[in-house]
């Protein structure tokens, strides 16, 4: 990933999410009709959300490309990243929900469905919030932040990385994410 620019770095991020999320569209499809979803499963991919998209990469995105781009004149208040804030924080409502449905499992009988309910509501959110950052938010960076920023701004994911050991370890959670795709094949 050393060659990659910082928006690269992220759109690869967000294919991982993007694979997380059909595993928990898969889980939420089951506990919406009445299966049984292992609460571990469930535990497994809000871990994942917490640590990797929302402990990982939204930090990176938070610390370090949306002030790049302010920097670059493109608007925090009224515009595309404060709009792209919001929608970290409702992801963030998600999981909690999500959390808190888990934590009912086999006790409340309207467990499973508050799950699947707010996981719906997760992977609709961040399907269309990946969509807008990847053609929309990520070219416009791209266009306004010089390139001889780049390095540093890639440097800056590192820093993070560093910080948050274990959060961004790539390779556990792409393995993690591969043995539940297993799992729950579609």
């Amino acid at each position: 990933m050393e060659d990659m620019k910082a928006t690269e770095i992220l759109m690869h991020e967000h294919e991982l999410i993007l694979r997380g999320i059909a595993v928990l569209e898969r889980l939420a499809r089951l506990a919406d009709s009445g299966e049984s979803v292992p609460a571990a499963d469930a535990r497994t991919v809000i871990g994942f959300i917490r640590s990797f998209a929302d402990g990982c990469h939204h930090a990176k995105e938070e610390g370090v490309l949306f002030p790049a781009m302010e920097a670059a004149g493109i608007p925090k208040e009224g515009g595309p990243i404060g709009m792209m804030l919001i929608e970290h924080d409702q992801g963030r409502a998600a999981v909690r929900a999500m959390d808190e449905a888990v934590n009912g499992f086999g006790r409340d009988a309207d467990a499973p469905g508050a799950f699947a309910k707010a996981a719906f509501a997760y992977a609709s959110l961040l399907s269309n919030h990946i969509w807008k950052e990847n053609n929309i938010l990520f070219r416009m960076a791209d266009q306004r932040i010089p390139s001889s920023q780049d390095a540093a701004m890639v440097s800056a994911y590192g820093e993070h990385e560093a910080k948050v050991a274990g959060t961004c370890d790539y390779g556990h959670y792409l393995a993690m994410i591969e043995g539940l795709e297993r799992t729950y094949s579609a």
